[in-house]
């Protein structure tokens, strides 16, 4: 597969994933239980591979795989007790936020939570064991954890449920945007609204997909319509028109809310 060629490059996977997308490829997160040094091509789709996540080296990937040969990691204990010495804080924080850990069925939070919880007890009685659960985090923050260990986002976009609403009203994605008016698509990370001189609020928003992250400016007359109506990390259909002032930005001319 070619993409095992550029796992070092995050720009370069990022841009071989859109077009896997494109032409209907499914690229499926990591597995400690399946994923292997390179992207593994299976009848379901694309794995991607650990040594891609940051902070996963390749000594810690073998490490894994030996332990995984001798027999599938039955559950998230079983994978900490046969894994003990290895899984040093930045190794845990990525495997967690990257997907890696899902096929143990616990949330994100609850991975996290757990994820030092362990003692030579669980060694005896580990399938006696009944684990505390926590509430998953907020949307915002699996998106920014996620994009934090692999660069981008897999799995944790607020896209993935709009892709027929993306084709089906012709939107562009923040990166395909270019020097023409257009509609595209994104959430409000942030916005900073200042006071002109002449006593008018504007503001410049910040705007992302996951994978590329725009400021936008709003001036004046169009903020009034929507202030106080933003909501931070929902997601809008968004018009905008260039502004080629200080390089290409893009002005919002109006939002609209998809629920």
């Amino acid at each position: 597969v070619l993409l095992s060629s550029v796992t070092s490059s995050t720009d370069a996977i990022t841009n071989y994933i859109e077009q896997l997308k494109k032409a209907s490829v499914k690229v499926l997160p990591p597995d400690v239980n399946q994923s292997d040094f390179e992207f593994k091509l299976t009848k379901a789709g694309i794995i991607y591979p650990l040594v891609a996540i940051k902070n996963i080296g390749s000594q810690t990937v073998q490490k894994i795989k030996e332990a995984r040969d001798e027999a599938p990691f039955k559950g998230y204990e079983d994978f900490k007790i046969r894994l003990k010495g290895e899984l040093k804080e930045p190794v845990m924080h990525a495997l967690i936020f990257s997907g890696a850990l899902d096929g143990f069925k616990l949330n994100r939070r609850t991975l996290f939570e757990r994820r030092n919880a362990y003692s030579d007890a669980y060694e005896l009685f580990v399938s006696d064991i009944v684990e505390k659960t926590f509430e998953e985090y907020d949307l915002g923050t699996l998106i920014e954890k996620e994009k934090e260990v692999l660069g981008f986002n897999l799995q944790m976009s607020p896209f993935l449920q709009y892709e027929s609403y993306i084709k089906t009203h012709h939107l562009e994605r923040l990166s395909e945007l270019s020097t023409n008016s257009h509609q595209t698509i994104g959430y409000i990370k942030k916005i900073n609204e200042i006071v002109t001189k002449t006593k008018q609020e504007m503001a410049f928003l910040e705007v992302t997909d996951g994978s590329v992250t725009l400021e936008m400016t709003m001036f004046s007359n169009t903020y009034q319509t929507y202030k106080g109506k933003i909501e931070l990390n929902k997601v809008y259909k968004i018009q905008v028109k260039p502004n080629d002032y200080g390089g290409l930005k893009f002005i919002i001319e109006r939002l609209e809310y998809l629920k």
